[in-house]
């Protein structure tokens, strides 16, 4: 029987920092460290920048209501996923959750971690 608190669905900003704290506590992740932007905004002097260290940084926001993406936003994420170092986007709302990986012309790219498919070139996310 599934106990009731993993039923519970915690929001991105929650999971951020749960990652942060369990990276930070676990040494097997070796020279990782994490920043969560509290507010939507990174700030230069609260990244710690020590040398030979990678840096995963986590920006929980909201992008849109339901399925779609505010157009606001589309231009800012394709540059986004223009740099070789994004690591892509999760995100969606509760039993529909998607981790965006890439884009291609008017198109997302992302998956979908609640089914296993064959894979294919036709899975894009239209936005709006």
């Amino acid at each position: 029987m599934v106990s009731n608190y993993l039923l519970f669905r915690f929001g991105p900003n929650t999971i951020s920092h749960v990652l942060k704290e369990l990276v930070k506590e676990n040494s097997s992740f070796g020279s990782l460290d994490i920043y969560v932007s509290t507010d939507g905004t990174m700030y230069k002097s609260h990244v710690n920048m020590a040398e030979n260290r990678s840096l995963l940084i986590l920006i929980p926001l909201l992008l849109g209501l339901g399925k779609t993406i505010n157009s606001i936003y589309v231009p800012k994420l394709k540059k986004l996923f223009s740099f070789a170092e994004c690591v892509g986007i999760a995100g969606g709302e509760p039993k529909s959750s998607f981790y965006f990986i890439g884009c291609h012309e008017e198109n997302f790219i992302y998956l979908d971690p609640h089914e296993i498919n064959e894979s294919t070139f036709n899975v894009m996310f239209k936005y709006l």
